[in-house]
């Protein structure tokens, strides 16, 4: 039973830390609006706030997901999350995000079929 406490402990911590990235990359795209010196077209700046709002909402359902990582449901929205949020995630550091969600969803699953 302690391994398998262990397994729940490190699936939260990375669904914290992927929400986390998620989080601050929405931010991030927002930041885009600041960084420019010309007018943007409505249709980018329609773009970058749909991304930005979409990346905010996922890595707040991944940081409240990762309280329940010993219900399978939430689980399934972890790995759901993970996947949806990948396209969004953006350069670097904040790639990484979505990718631990999603790993941390699937250690999730695979500790409560073990």
């Amino acid at each position: 039973m302690k391994g398998k406490q262990s397994f729940f402990d490190l699936a939260r911590l990375l669904a914290v830390i992927g929400g986390t990235l998620t989080l601050f990359a929405g931010f991030v795209e927002f930041g885009f609006f600041f960084t420019r010196r010309s007018l943007p077209s409505l249709d980018l700046v329609a773009s970058t706030f749909a991304y930005g709002v979409a990346a905010i909402v996922l890595g707040l359902i991944a940081i409240v997901g990762s309280r329940h990582v010993k219900t399978l449901a939430w689980d399934f929205a972890l790995v759901i999350v993970g996947v949806v949020a990948y396209p969004i995630g953006g350069g670097f550091p904040w790639g990484w995000g979505p990718i631990l969600i999603l790993v941390g969803g699937v250690l999730a699953i695979l500790a409560l079929l073990a």
